[in-house]
């Protein structure tokens, strides 16, 4: 498969990208806490940031639910245990479908408030989320201006989604949110997030038991050994 990327001119300044983004990275605690202190490749790079750029569009479900009262623990256990599926699409169980349930204003009026961001919203889709897959499952190497074009790519994303997502909830959602004003709405226990989302409990994580697994594993170690 082969991946075009066009930016605009505005935005292929790889190195006034980076200044940006250290920039603006140094209070977003829930993005820093996703990116390594070290990386070895360039490739390590893409792949741990574009991990921190999925964490935060989950980030901003999150705060969806618990502005509808949903309690910071079921919240918590619904996000950990049920695959969202990321793409420009809607329709059950995709982000966008999720992300119109919870604010006032949908997924594509929101990114048209910030210049550039529906088109990075595309790109994030089609070339920098495809390079890290291939990357995440050793499919396919990729030269440097390859991964720096993705890197840059979801760097601008979570930015300019910040300056998008401000206003809907009165503050960044990549920092502290205590610092959000209005502060978060306390929890009500009958408020559940399928409720909310309008969903059937569905499209629950894959769950295996610890001690099962390791069990299995120490009979196969031990065939190995003997």
């Amino acid at each position: 498969m082969m991946l075009e990327i066009s930016l605009k001119p505005s935005l292929c300044d790889w190195p006034e990208v980076t200044e940006q983004w250290n920039c603006w990275r140094k209070d977003k605690s829930h993005i820093r806490a996703k990116l390594h202190r070290e990386y070895i490749r360039k490739s390590d790079w893409l792949l741990t940031t574009h991990a921190a750029s999925e964490a935060a569009l989950r980030r901003i479900l999150f705060i969806g639910l618990r502005q509808k009262h949903v309690p910071y623990k079921k919240v918590q256990d619904w996000m950990d245990n049920h695959h969202i599926t990321f793409g420009i699409v809607n329709g059950y169980g995709t982000y966008v479908t999720y992300f119109d349930e919870l604010y006032s204003q949908n997924w594509e009026n929101t990114l048209k408030t910030v210049d550039d961001l529906p088109e990075l919203w595309t790109l994030w889709n089609n070339y920098a989320k495809p390079i890290r897959n291939h990357l995440a499952h050793a499919a396919r190497k990729y030269k440097d201006d390859w991964l720096e074009a993705a890197l840059a790519i979801d760097r601008l994303f979570m930015m300019k989604l910040d300056k998008a997502i401000n206003p809907l909830i009165g503050g960044t959602p990549f920092a502290d949110l205590r610092l959000l004003s209005p502060r978060l709405p306390g929890g009500d226990n009958n408020i559940l997030p399928e409720r909310v989302l309008n969903i059937r409990s569905r499209n629950t994580r894959p769950k295996t038991s610890l001690d099962d697994g390791r069990a299995k594993l120490q009979i196969i170690c031990e065939g190995v050994n003997g």
